[in-house]
């Protein structure tokens, strides 16, 4: 079944509307012409209504021959006598000045409605009419040709915010693609510093158990040196991807790893900014893969530093809980005089940051306006 909008968009169709004006115009002459015995010889009238039902059809491709075309058809049609201009005639006349206005060139629909002014006030004075409805001709030719430009500028502009919606909704989803691309690379190059590191200690503790082996033991001598190798080799791969991934920040790299075991170093430095932060650790802590305890890190890094951007004179709440299955996150601010806006940054990469560091690990993230009044972020990710 088709929607509202799909029907109004297949009825608005040019060909439907012209189409349907077309009909109008030759139904108002018929009416006209067969309603009374003024306009003879009928055939002739048959055929100006006929000829300017049909011209109407194309007044949107060569908007000003249909309106040269509409004039000479009613000239043609009162050669035979004088007789007052019918109903159908001003319609079409008041159509073809209109599209005039609304799709011909300006200059062109400027040079088209003054010849249509001039040819229909001398007509009209040749036949015996008055000045006056040479003026109302003038005026209905003017009003019509107006109301198309009028349509024309406003359709232009319509389209021109259509434009920039589009393009400003494009920019807005290459920054977030851009951003998604960046925060999956940090999180690569940090996952990726914790598995080189396991898997060299691995190799560490292959190749100290191998050492200790009796000379007779030759087959397991020579499985943990394959061991031995395929470790070298991986961790050799690994760092040859941090090349593609790492950054050219030096201090970056002299950093140590993001742990939850640095958390008071973290609360410490915004303290110092002003912010007062309280910290709640339930559960046994106890040392965590490393992939989850980086994004653990970094998500309270992340909330905290919202707090300080959009909710200046907050307090804030850090809950960390140690579950059996699971580590519970929750970082809860009690608002403040600043606007509040998307987690993170303005752009709402932070969010996004989180997002991505909680869907790795099969989590669950909700960040959203606190009972309290405050903001609140809840993160859990399964151990």
């Amino acid at each position: 079944m088709k929607t509202f909008r799909e029907t109004s968009e297949r009825i608005e169709r040019p060909s439907v509307i012209d189409a349907g004006i077309a009909l109008a115009i030759a139904v108002a002459g018929a009416v006209d012409v067969f309603g009374s015995d003024v306009y003879r010889p009928r055939g002739l009238w048959v055929f100006a209504v006929i000829g300017t039902a049909g011209t109407i059809l194309w007044r949107r491709r060569a908007p000003v021959i249909v309106l040269a075309a509409v004039l000479l058809l009613q000239a043609v049609a009162h050669l035979d006598r004088a007789v007052d201009d019918p109903a159908f005639q001003f319609f079409a006349i008041f159509t073809a000045c209109f599209s005039v206005g609304a799709y011909a060139r300006l200059r062109s629909s400027i040079a088209a409605l003054v010849a249509a002014i001039v040819f229909f006030a001398v007509f009209n004075l040749s036949r015996g009419a008055d000045w006056g409805t040479a003026a109302f001709g003038g005026v209905l030719f003017w009003g019509a040709w107006g109301i198309g430009i009028a349509l024309r500028y406003s359709e232009g502009r319509r389209r021109e915010v259509e434009a920039q919606a589009i393009h400003l909704e494009f920019e807005s989803a290459e920054r977030t693609r851009m951003a998604i691309a960046d925060e999956r690379a940090r999180i690569a190059r940090e996952l990726h510093d914790a598995v080189a590191h396991n898997v060299s200690v691995m190799v560490l503790q292959v190749g100290a158990v191998r050492r200790r082996l009796s000379d007779d033991q030759v087959s397991e001598r020579e499985f943990l040196k394959g061991v031995e190798d395929a470790g070298r080799e991986a961790v050799t791969e690994l760092h040859r991807m941090l090349g593609l991934l790492r950054t050219d920040d030096s201090e970056a790299a002299l950093a140590a790893r993001p742990s939850l075991d640095r958390l008071g170093d973290l609360l410490e430095q915004v303290r110092n900014t002003g912010l007062v932060v309280d910290l709640t650790v339930e559960g046994d802590p106890r040392s965590l893969p490393a992939g989850i305890d980086v994004s653990a890190f970094r998500i309270v890094q992340e909330a905290l530093t919202n707090v300080l951007k959009h909710a200046r004179g907050a307090t804030a709440t850090v809950r960390v809980v140690y579950g059996v299955s699971e580590l519970e996150l929750e970082i809860v601010d009690t608002g403040g005089s600043g606007r509040r806006g998307e987690v993170g940054n303005g752009n709402g990469h932070g969010l996004i940051g989180m997002q991505e560091r909680v869907a790795l690990f099969g989590g669950s993230l909700r960040a959203d306006q606190d009972p309290s009044g405050g903001f609140a972020v809840r993160a859990r990710l399964p151990l």
